[in-house]
Parts: C-alpha cells; sequence; structure tokens
C-alpha cells in the first residue's frame, strides 16, 4: 500500500499524468525515455526530485502501472506490467541482463535511478511491494473475475480416468 497522505499526492500526479499520457502509445514511452537521458527537466526527473522516501516510490510506480492496467484491462497486458516489475526489480539488484526489449521497465529503472541515494538503496524491496499489492489487488482480481465467467472457467484439476480396453 503506497503509505503518502493524500495531500501530498497531487504534487506527484502532475508529473505522473504526463507519463501516463507519454504511455498511451509505446513511441510516446520510447520518446519520453529518449527525452529524460538527455534533458533534466523531463517528467521522469521532475517526479524523482519530489520522491523522498520508499512511499514516495511505490505510490509514483502503483500509480502508473494500476492506472496502465485499467486503461487497458487484459491479461496479457496484466502479465507484461507484472514483467516490467520484475524486470527492474532484477536489474535494481543486478541480477540481470539488458532490459532494451522492456520500455515500461526502463521507465521504472529510470525513475529509481533518478531517486536519492536513500530510496535507491530500498527499491528492490519497494519494487517487491508494488509487484505483489498490484498482483494482489488488481491482476488477481481480474483472473477470479474470468474464472467465474462460462467462457474460460477455472483449470480442470481432477485426477483423469481410465479408459477401459
Amino acid at each position: 500500500m503506497p503509505y503518502i497522505p493524500k495531500k501530498d499526492r497531487p504534487k506527484h500526479d502532475v508529473q505522473i499524468n504526463l507519463i501516463l499520457w507519454a504511455c498511451e502509445t509505446k513511441k510516446g514511452l520510447l520518446d519520453l525515455l529518449t527525452y529524460h537521458k538527455n534533458n533534466e527537466d523531463s517528467p521522469i526527473s521532475k517526479l524523482a526530485l519530489l520522491i523522498t522516501s520508499t512511499g514516495d516510490l511505490n505510490y509514483s510506480i502503483s500509480r502508473i502501472i494500476w492506472s496502465l492496467f485499467y486503461r487497458n484491462r487484459r491479461y496479457t497486458y496484466g502479465e507484461e506490467l507484472m514483467g516490467a516489475l520484475i524486470e527492474s526489480q532484477a536489474y535494481v539488484n543486478e541480477d540481470i541482463y539488458p532490459i532494451d526489449n522492456f520500455p515500461l521497465a526502463q521507465l521504472i529503472l529510470a525513475l529509481v535511478e533518478s531517486c536519492k541515494v536513500t530510496v535507491k538503496k530500498r527499491a528492490v524491496w519497494t519494487l517487491e511491494c508494488v509487484k505483489l499489492e498490484y498482483y494482489t489487488r488488481h491482476l488477481r482480481k481480474y483472473e477470479d473475475e474470468k474464472i467465474m465467467t462460462p467462457t474460460n472457467g477455472d483449470v480442470n484439476y481432477e485426477w483423469p480416468t481410465r479408459r477401459k480396453k
């Protein structure tokens, strides 16, 4: 749960909204990442300046991930968002290969790397909390809804009966 007071969220939301609008297309996201690399006044950099605690980081990433999921509420996209969290978490933990093919992971990583050192040191834990919260509260809820539909249903876990010869 992103524990920052509601009164502190609007200042973050201004920059988060700019990031979300850029994320409407893959090209927009890639353009934002390129702009961030070359300019200190990018929305990513401005948001990072506001992040002074892991709660701020949690709120910012959660808001981005959850907003993207509800804009395009499909399981494959939900998995992609989960993958972006996993990839960026592993990269921050120095367990991973280049993430050039994962623009959402690059966005999360750019935000983390732009934060203060004290926040960066705890980023792996924060990303784990964001990932668990996202799955538990949003992706899992979507899965449960699909299980209840006659079209999808649950996985058949009954033991198969043997055919008589």
